[in-house]
């Protein structure tokens, strides 16, 4: 944890020096915007493995509220619509609603993200993804589910929320991210007391499935 807040420190300064390069020079520089960029990414990852330090010591101290979880998981599918049609794909859902539960609303929202973003990635072109949560008994389960471009094995399957795990080793950093966005939402679903898991169906689509307790 304090390594990952000392690198913080050498990236804001970097990110600094970059938006004075664009006050000077304007924002036409492919050079300084990669930079801006690449810091964007690198911060994200600091902050991740921050996180994902901070679970393994005994968990994070985050706020904790009373969340519409269907209405999050709304909002976050309409902003990625836009991304799947880009590339060809349709996402479906079936949200219930007042699907209500408690937590750190950006951590949610972040979950969220992480497994939508993860089936829009590796989902081949033409296919729909879906998207849903519901309400069984006290617990509250939301899914998203996609065809995958890549075969999955059982190893593959047991290995996801690994940190730095890359089942499809073709892509790299630049293409598919770090490696760590399944290994965060698996530390965010244990923070609040739930559980993630992956399985491939009967027709080979791949279900992400996260139970967490519900406030009924």
């Amino acid at each position: 944890t304090d390594a990952g807040h000392e690198i913080k420190t050498p990236l804001a300064i970097i990110n600094a020096d970059a938006d004075v390069l664009i006050a000077e020079n304007g924002e036409d520089n492919e050079w300084v915007n990669d930079i801006k960029k690449q810091t964007a990414r690198l911060s994200e990852l600091t902050n991740d493995l921050i996180f994902l330090s901070k679970m393994e010591e005994g968990g994070e101290p985050s706020v904790s509220s009373k969340i519409d979880l269907s209405d999050v998981l709304s909002d976050r599918v309409s902003s990625f619509k836009a991304v799947a049609l880009a590339g060809g794909k349709t996402i479906t859902t079936n949200i219930d609603k007042d699907v209500f539960i408690n937590g750190d609303p950006d951590r949610v929202s972040e979950l969220i993200n992480i497994l939508l973003d993860n089936a829009v990635k590796y989902s081949p072109e033409g296919k729909e993804i879906f998207a849903g949560c519901s309400l069984r008994g006290k617990t509250a389960v939301l899914e998203v589910e996609n065809e995958s471009l890549s075969r999955l094995t059982d190893k593959d399957l047991d290995s996801l929320f690994d940190r730095f795990y890359r089942a499809d080793r073709s892509r790299n950093s630049q293409s598919g991210g770090f490696g760590i966005g399944l290994s965060v939402a698996h530390a965010i679903v244990r923070s609040m007391d739930g559980k993630i898991l992956v399985q491939r169906k009967d027709n080979g689509r791949i279900l992400f499935s996260v139970s967490v307790p519900a406030v009924v």
